[in-house]
């Protein structure tokens, strides 16, 4: 990659992986830049006044982030919902159209709900994620945040109860 990054003469896909790597790694360029690329959809997100603004939120996220339909674990990580394409399980020689649980958050129920060492390590480091991710994106930090307070155990008990 740092040839391909390196190689001015270099097109096609070989251009593309040097130009990609490149950006990846001009930290002078994103350290000056701060978090101005991102300024535009978090003041789209801010504007988010009231539960019936949810669906014109869902659809700008769903058309400006590419994680739309990435099925995995069970779920996709697009926000509220995921749909594309899909292999029929009955006839594996159609495709489909499908549609899972989305999110951007845990890959699925148990890692919010069990109770072993590494789901609770997990958990934590989770928790410290998103707490990072507000304060880099210069919102307010809930320090401790839902999993730590007890929500994850309320939950197991409607389930088991």
């Amino acid at each position: 990659m740092e040839k391909a990054a390196s190689d001015k003469q270099a097109h096609g896909s070989e251009r593309q992986i040097g130009d990609f790597w490149q950006s990846c790694m001009d930290e002078a360029g994103r350290d000056a830049h701060g978090k101005s690329w991102l300024q535009s959809d978090l003041k789209t997100i801010e504007a988010l006044e009231s539960s019936k603004d949810l669906a014109r939120l869902t659809a700008y996220l769903h058309l400006n982030f590419s994680a739309v339909w990435h099925g995995d674990d069970n779920s996709t990580k697009a926000p509220l919902f995921g749909f594309g394409p899909t292999q029929d399980l009955a006839d594996a020689s159609k495709m489909v159209a499908g549609i899972d649980q989305g999110g951007m958050a845990l890959p699925s129920l148990d890692y919010y709900l069990e109770s072993a060492g590494r789901f609770q390590k997990l958990r934590d480091q989770y928790v410290k994620h998103v707490e990072n991710m507000f304060e880099l994106a210069g919102g307010p930090v809930r320090r401790g945040g839902p999993h730590s307070n007890g929500h994850g155990n309320r939950i197991r008990q409607g389930f088991n109860g």
